[in-house]
């Protein structure tokens, strides 16, 4: 379910593949050449995990990208997860920007189970399953950011 989304990325000019990991950096999902083992994610994995623990200890964009000679990555933090996209250096940057947003929307919205390219069984509380509302919804707010400043 989740490689089908993120062949969708593969419409945008120069995108050669992408990943998704999980927050400990294990791969749940990918659509990259044959030439990417698996091995390799065992290395990058870990490392891009503690680059997302940076994103959240300094409050920071959700979104970088890392540019190469020929190459560009771009990670960007979905709720614990993250969305990795490996293009050329020529990309269009607006539309990949959009093409992730509408994946990173679609990865919300799903609960992964990174041992499986498949979202995990819903557990939603009891309350729900009969209709009624819990008598408390959380109260935790998150912090809105406009062009890098906090609102």
């Amino acid at each position: 379910m989740l490689s089908r989304m993120l062949a969708g990325l593969r419409d945008v000019d120069e995108v050669q593949g992408s990943f998704i990991l999980a927050g400990d950096g294990s791969l749940v999902a990918r659509d990259l050449p044959a030439v990417f083992h698996a091995e390799l994610f065992a290395d990058v994995g870990p490392r891009l995990a503690r680059l997302r623990e940076t994103f959240d200890a300094t409050n920071a964009t959700s979104t970088i990208t890392m540019r190469f000679t020929d190459h560009k990555l771009h990670v960007r933090s979905v709720g614990s997860s993250l969305l990795c996209v490996l293009s050329g250096a020529a990309v269009n940057g607006p539309a990949l920007r959009m093409a992730m947003n509408l994946v990173a929307r679609h990865v919300e919205s799903v609960s992964v189970d990174p041992l499986l390219d498949a979202p995990a069984p819903n557990t939603l509380p009891s309350s729900a399953m009969s209709g009624t509302q819990p008598s408390e919804a959380p109260s935790s707010r998150r912090e809105v950011f406009y062009r890098g400043r906090p609102l």
